[in-house]
């Protein structure tokens, strides 16, 4: 029937497009400064990208204010359409380059790459601008790092309230078998000739984030690198100095290497769950959002189940994409607007 295929026709569209509407424009991209725990006198800088609402040239620190943290070898870039949309809504949203990633610095040695070595960060760019209250967005490792900042200790002890949590296909407990997944494809530096072979890389490794329009990963791959001499500057102050002896006519992963050091000598064999039962149990925030993809390897039914016996007490809300693995992209009209609806219920 001609009605019923319309309703078909734009569920399938906006399962694989970006949402329409009006653009606020570009972010402003900025840095602030953050210690490096357990280096003497460690510093480094940290880039993120401020999206604000049409006709604003400022933060709002008592605004709608959205912070968003990306996953383990991806950048503030994956929130480009759900900040912008959010932006055209009245939102303050800040996506930040988690250290070692995009536009930020690259620190010292694998061993400074820590999930509280991140919310520090995270912390850091709260007391820089003063702000009171948030909401918090963060895709896999992004959500493991959203843990450590919404701490009931910590709130209290830094003076910052997390309003709407919202964390991406990861949870306390992350599966063995999508970690074992990771640790195939990371660790070792990526070269690619052209743009078009980054590409072609993220549409092969990104699948399981379900059905996308091509022009979205064409977008992300030439988002995924940075020219092999820009990757040597940053590399020149690592132990690791991972890019000294790379073509510099080529480009590479725009992240550091050492960042996956966690992952090398991972076997079938030796593979275990990630349990962070001591973290979860501290976690405090007014409601609480999980999108999860049905297929995923790291952010199973075993994952849900922990996360409700764990904290019966947790205002959760569970939405579930089928046909999509690890992880939703948010770069689909159907799941921003799932973040939408979710935040404006914070604010009715």
């Amino acid at each position: 029937k001609p009605k019923e295929r319309m309703q078909q026709e734009k569920s399938n569209w906006s399962r694989s497009l970006p949402p329409r509407g009006v653009s606020v424009g570009k972010p402003e991209v900025r840095y602030f400064e953050s210690t490096t725990l357990g280096v003497e006198g460690g510093k480094h800088y940290v880039c993120y990208k401020l999206w604000l609402p049409e006709g604003k040239k400022e933060l709002d620190v008592n605004g709608k204010i959205v912070i968003c943290v990306h996953g383990l070898t991806r950048s503030s870039y994956d929130f480009d359409y759900l900040a912008n949309y959010l932006a055209t809504l009245g939102y303050y949203v800040l996506c930040v380059d988690v250290a070692g990633r995009g536009g930020s610095d690259w620190l010292p040695g694998p061993e400074n790459y820590i999930l509280p070595q991140y919310a520090h960060d995270i912390q850091t760019l709260i007391k820089t601008h003063s702000i009171k209250e948030f909401n918090y967005f963060g895709t896999s490792m992004g959500g493991l790092i959203g843990f450590y900042v919404t701490s009931a200790k910590d709130q209290e002890r830094l003076g910052y309230k997390v309003k709407a949590f919202m964390i991406n296909d990861i949870g306390p407990l992350v599966c063995k078998e999508g970690l074992l997944r990771i640790a195939k494809y990371v660790g070792q530096p990526h070269f690619f000739a052209n743009k078009q072979e980054s590409v072609d890389f993220v549409t092969q490794v990104y699948a399981p984030w379900g059905p996308l329009d091509a022009s979205i990963f064409k977008r992300i791959g030439r988002q995924n690198i940075l020219p092999v001499t820009t990757l040597q500057e940053k590399s020149k102050h690592t132990k690791l100095n991972a890019h000294q002896n790379s073509d510099p006519k080529k480009f590479g992963c725009h992240y550091d290497p050492s960042i996956t050091a966690m992952y090398k000598g991972v076997t079938e064999e030796n593979v275990k769950d990630l349990e962070l039962a001591e973290v979860w149990a501290d976690v405090k925030c007014d409601r609480l959002l999980l999108l999860k993809g049905k297929q995923s390897d790291l952010c199973t039914d075993r994952t849900v189940t922990y996360m409700k016996e764990k904290r019966p007490d947790i205002n959760l809300t569970i939405e579930v994409y089928d046909g999509i693995g690890h992880c939703p992209s948010v770069m689909t009209e159907d799941q921003i607007f799932v973040v939408r609806d979710f935040l404006q219920q914070q604010y009715k």
